[in-house]
């Protein structure tokens, strides 16, 4: 597939959070829905402009949100849910194309949601504090059958991970109720503690005197269980921890130092989750900081939990951008994730630009050796500045069977906290830059929708050779209407016939002034 160069696309859609919502169920649902002034795209790389309607932005606010949108799950259908983080924990679903679910239930309660899991079959399990409540595929919350309750046992101090078993167990980390120690649980599918899992369901590990905290909990491939935290020392830097247990929550003596792998990658090395490859190596990203700058880090574990020496420089892999422009790895949530269909590492942060002070939603993209994916966005990074609020935190990540990324997080929108997701794609065709001005005349193309000729008309100031190309949504070029021909200064108009073979859908004129690629959408009947 050629992948084109970085660019412009004109995009005239604005959009408030009264046209994103759409219709409501029921009284009820609408009246837990916020509308109110919505935000807008200023500036992105990557960024999918067909998402949600042409919006570029799903959306979702709610009275009395005063928490971080913190996680979210994808089931089966490829449905999102996503919920706050505390005060009155809202629920929402977002379909395919970014619209609202409004099937879904109005799910919400009071407490301090921290991990959301979801089950094969599509229920889902959501933590608070030491609890864990089982909702339906559609939201509704359902009882436990060992106690009739929609709370689960309970466990020490908070959960932030949970994940399910191959036998539909759940697995839970987090720390006590003084965060001095490491807390992992083992519940049965009734809501039980598990008594087969360290005699009781719980095992706690202190490593120091200072603070830990469990923060993504797994059962590998062989059934032994893996947890990853951080460990602060008395000087405050972090370090990353992995613990692997068998089966039934014992230490295992081979893995690292007596079952405990510390990893001190630089000074306050956070991560947040580990992906597991099949020949038990474990690759885990974040950012640590490096001679005073915080930069990302990716490293890569042998299954006894030494580092892989031919990954990066002895097993890891640190980046930092070469400008003022700055990239941070978020790690409330999932800090980065490993695409299964492209091999990629793609990893979830904020971006704020030189010369800016508002905070951004951003994804990094490298390769499968930790060297930086080039092809990919604006020098490996896509992101998306979302009206004019410092107030971001972009928490979780998805990646779908054609590299296409989801991003979902939080925007302040003047009174409250939304949660929001955009959608990159996987290629470098589409990206929302301010537009090239030509001329004092806009570029436009008409009709579109469009059967057979479609006209392009734009202004040049100066006389230039230009490439003008039909391409399709991931980038490939299907006709090469003009290559490298001159246009004289003035305004053109341009009648494109378009290939008879072309097949109804989506596609791009697209064309470049020198290295300035521009692109307008246009629909094929």
């Amino acid at each position: 597939m050629k992948i084109l160069r970085p660019i412009i696309l004109i995009c005239l859609t604005f959009f408030s959070c009264s046209n994103i919502f759409g219709q409501f169920i029921n009284s009820e649902q609408e009246s837990s829905m916020e509308h109110s002034g919505g935000v807008i795209v200023s500036a992105s790389h990557n960024l999918d402009t067909t998402f949600n309607g042409g919006t570029g932005l799903a959306q979702a606010g709610f009275f009395l949100s005063s928490g971080l949108p913190w996680g979210a799950v994808q089931q089966s259908d490829g449905k999102i849910v996503g919920f706050h983080e505390w005060g009155l924990v809202h629920l929402v679903r977002f379909n395919m194309d970014g619209t609202i679910d409004t099937t879904f239930e109005k799910s919400m309660f009071a407490g301090r949601a921290r991990s959301l899991t979801v089950a094969p079959n599509d229920e889902m399990y959501i933590s608070s504090n030491g609890e864990i409540s089982k909702m339906s595929p559609n939201g509704k919350f359902e009882t436990f059958s060992s106690n009739g309750s929609e709370f689960s046992s309970s466990m020490p101090g908070r959960i932030y991970s949970t994940s399910l078993q191959a036998d539909g167990k759940i697995l839970a980390t987090g720390t006590d109720e003084s965060q001095s120690q490491f807390t992992m649980g083992r519940f049965n599918v009734d809501g039980t503690l598990d008594s087969t899992f360290n005699e009781d369901g719980i095992f706690t590990l202190d490593l120091t005197e200072e603070t830990e905290w469990g923060r993504d909990i797994q059962e590998l491939s062989d059934g032994s269980i893996m947890l990853q935290g951080w460990t602060k020392n008395s000087r405050g830097n972090t370090s990353n921890v992995l613990v692997k247990m068998d089966g039934n929550g014992v230490i295992d003596s081979t893995f690292g130092i007596n079952g405990i792998r510390i990893l001190e990658i630089g000074i306050q090395d956070q991560s947040v989750g580990f992906h597991e490859f099949e020949n038990g190596q474990i690759l885990m990203a974040g950012r640590a900081t490096f001679n005073s700058s915080r930069e990302i880090f990716i490293a890569k574990l042998n299954s006894d939990g030494s580092f892989n020496e031919a990954f990066g420089e002895n097993g890891v892999v640190s980046w930092l951008q070469t400008n003022s422009s700055r990239f941070l790895a978020q790690i409330n949530s999932r800090s980065f994730i490993y695409s299964e269909s492209d091999h990629k590492i793609i990893v979830n942060g904020d971006f704020v630009r030189d010369g800016l002070s508002n905070q951004a939603g951003a994804v990094m993209r490298f390769n499968a050796d930790g060297s930086l994916d080039e092809n990919f966005g604006d020098n490996g990074m896509g992101y998306a500045e979302l009206g004019d609020s410092s107030s971001f935190g972009f928490t979780t990540i998805f990646a779908d069977d054609d590299g296409n990324i989801r991003q979902l997080g939080s925007c302040y929108n003047g009174t409250s906290k939304d949660i929001v997701m955009v959608k990159y794609l996987s290629n470098s065709v589409i990206s929302s830059l301010s537009p090239i001005i030509l001329d004092d005349e806009p570029i436009s193309i008409y009709p579109n929708p469009v059967r057979d000729q479609v006209n392009l008309v734009f202004s040049l100031k100066k006389a230039q050779n230009l490439d003008i190309y039909l391409t399709n949504m991931n980038g490939q070029i299907i006709n090469k209407f003009y290559q490298n021909q001159k246009f004289t200064e003035g305004k053109h108009q341009l009648s494109l016939t378009l290939p008879h073979t072309l097949t109804p859908g989506n596609y791009y004129i697209t064309f470049y002034q020198g290295d300035n690629p521009i692109a307008l959408k246009m629909m094929r009947l």
